[in-house]
């Protein structure tokens, strides 16, 4: 930012929003404005935080009672829709056989409005990872035939607008599509 020659620039919590410091706002940090200019890093936390600056002058007068227009930010580092979110493989009998690969069923729950889900299918069996993504809560199918005979696990994860990545809770179902040798 700018600011006069020499002075300081304190920038504060305005947690009551009226543009001015008072009683128990915090200061998050302080800078000296230094040929015209001063810059200045501070952390915050996950949230909203009303960033309110005033400046005192070398000779000790402020602005903190002219009052500054706040700048809301906001800090995002957590994903809000885990642990809630869910996927369940709609297998009925816990096998997915010959004639169910092809269009397995599974739901997703517990997803917020401000995220996606992506849903990653393995097999102990082997076989190409297969990855579903930009999902939302409901049901769904997809086709596992590139996957091998054995456990198949469906883990899920979600994604905020912000970029921010949890973990859900997953599921497991037996692929078995070759029939046993007749006696």
């Amino acid at each position: 930012g700018s600011g006069e020659e020499g002075a300081v620039v304190t920038l504060f919590d305005d947690t009551n929003g009226n543009g001015k410091q008072g009683g128990s706002e915090a200061t998050l940090a302080t800078g000296t404005v230094i040929g015209g200019t001063f810059s200045i890093d501070i952390a915050l936390p996950n949230g909203t935080t009303h960033l309110g600056a005033f400046q005192t002058d070398i000779a000790g007068n402020s602005s903190n009672n002219i009052g500054s227009t706040d700048l809301d930010v906001t800090v995002d580092t957590i994903a809000d829709a885990a642990p809630t979110t869910a996927v369940v493989i709609n297998d009925g009998d816990g096998f997915i056989n010959n004639s169910e690969k092809a269009a397995v069923s599974y739901t997703l729950t517990g997803i917020d409005a401000s995220t996606t889900a992506t849903v990653t299918f393995t097999s102990s069996g082997g076989g190409t990872p297969i990855v579903v993504s930009g999902l939302g809560n409901g049901t769904t199918s997809v086709n596992l035939t590139g996957l091998g005979d054995g456990t198949i696990t469906a883990a899920v994860s979600v994604t905020d607008t912000a970029g921010n990545t949890a973990s859900g809770t997953g599921d497991t179902s037996v692929k078995d599509i070759v029939a046993d040798a007749a006696p």
